[in-house]
């Protein structure tokens, strides 16, 4: 499933794309129709992936969360 918005034919705002469990696998924000910044990818469990493409560990992710609740 996606979560996307269109203004004058082209994607604007927040851009969501979800696993079948219902986590996100990926999130994004356009502006105009351009990325603003690089698509975050998130792995199946919610935990995001890392510039491989590979999920960082649960150790690094519980830290950003509890360090940085914001940024979880």
């Amino acid at each position: 499933a996606e979560v996307e918005f269109y203004r004058d034919g082209v994607r604007d705002g927040r851009y969501q794309r979800f696993h079948p469990n219902g986590k996100p696998a990926v999130e994004a924000r356009y502006l105009n129709g351009q990325l603003l910044e690089p698509e975050q990818g998130f792995a199946s469990d919610g935990r995001p992936l890392d510039a491989d493409g590979k999920p960082i560990s649960r150790m690094r992710w519980w830290f950003r969360r509890w360090s940085d609740p914001a940024q979880a």
